[in-house]
């Protein structure tokens, strides 16, 4: 099939394109997600944050669960299917304004933050590019009539520095950041003939000039089969839900490091604290003793075990000597 992309649709991609706007409260029941900033401090906490993790993965997300999208196929007939997709979301898709240039009749995410799509955010979305990266034309299509129905169910997964591109269009944090935004990427799930599909959507965080407001701008959303566990898979009208276990489980964090996000995930807990090192009360209890037993040394040459926390027992023999004997023998 000859796909009737407009000629300028294969320029770079414009970050001027589907835009969020709306108070920055955000909670939801998954517990999956954070909040977006509440103030000026807060945003740059979670910047720095995001800069010195390498993007911050959301706790919960072995746990939560998305509501599953139903996707019915598109009804856009004859030759050219995308110029009648771009006629139709002008109509149904893109956020009104009344007369006064307010935006009216807001959608909204699962939080009920209210957001907009733009013509741009529209355009973008119907690009060969995005459309190649799907993979499937029908399945594009059909997501699209009830694009708003899935952001409105996803998740957020991650949230990362606005990393600035290098010279061959790549983005890194070693490129530097863009100070005054955050990127969150959220998940979404569709069923489509059948198979399971995320959708994956990046919204950008911006704080204007003065600090006075924010923007929530969705600069891209894509679709790919979800490799969910077979046999976990039901028919299309029996799927309501799925857990994020299972959609994201292929899922890897948004940078170079490989790291997948479910194992990211697990080492963060709802308040947001770093729980890779964390034991069990009895085990806590157990080195709490061995501490004391022992004691502790900051010489490896001494050390005869680590512990989770990073402490390392001192097995130089020291603990064995009265108290107020002369140790200088046991250094190495």
């Amino acid at each position: 099939m000859e796909y009737d992309f407009p000629r300028e649709s294969g320029k770079e991609f414009n970050a001027e394109t589907m835009q969020l706007e709306g108070p920055s409260q955000s909670t939801d029941e998954t517990g999956a997600r954070f909040s977006f900033s509440k103030s000026r401090e807060e945003f740059d906490a979670t910047r720095d944050r995001a800069v010195a993790e390498d993007g911050i993965v959301m706790p919960g997300l072995n746990e939560a669960e998305v509501e599953v999208t139903l996707v019915k196929p598109h009804d856009f007939n004859g030759k050219r299917p995308i110029s009648q997709a771009k006629a139709w979301a002008k109509e149904h898709l893109v956020t009104k304004k009344d007369k006064n240039g307010n935006y009216i009749d807001m959608p909204k995410l699962i939080d009920g933050t209210p957001y907009i799509i733009t013509a741009n955010g529209v355009k973008e979305y119907l690009s060969q590019q995005t459309v190649e990266k799907t993979g499937d034309l029908k399945l594009h299509l059909s997501v699209l009539k009830q694009l708003k129905e899935v952001i409105s169910r996803s998740i957020e997964g991650e949230i990362h520095a606005s990393r600035k591109k290098d010279k061959g269009g790549h983005r890194s944090i070693k490129n530097g950041i863009i100070m005054n935004q955050l990127v969150h990427r959220y998940y979404g799930a569709v069923s489509y003939n059948g198979d399971v599909y995320i959708v994956k959507t990046t919204i950008i965080e911006e704080r204007d000039g003065d600090n006075r407001a924010y923007t929530y701008e969705v600069t891209d959303a894509k679709i790919e089969l979800a490799e969910v566990e077979t046999s976990t898979k039901a028919e299309p009208m029996e799927r309501t839900h799925i857990g994020t276990a299972n959609l994201l489980r292929k899922v890897k964090k948004s940078n170079d490091s490989g790291d997948l996000l479910l194992v990211e995930s697990a080492k963060t807990t709802e308040n947001g604290e770093d729980t890779r090192f964390s034991v069990s009360e009895e085990s806590q209890r157990v080195f709490d003793t061995a501490k004391r037993k022992f004691g502790e040394t900051k010489d490896i040459r001494e050390a005869g075990y680590v512990l989770p926390d990073g402490v390392m027992l001192d097995f130089s023999g020291r603990h064995e000597l009265d108290p107020g004997s002369d140790s200088s023998f046991l250094a190495g």
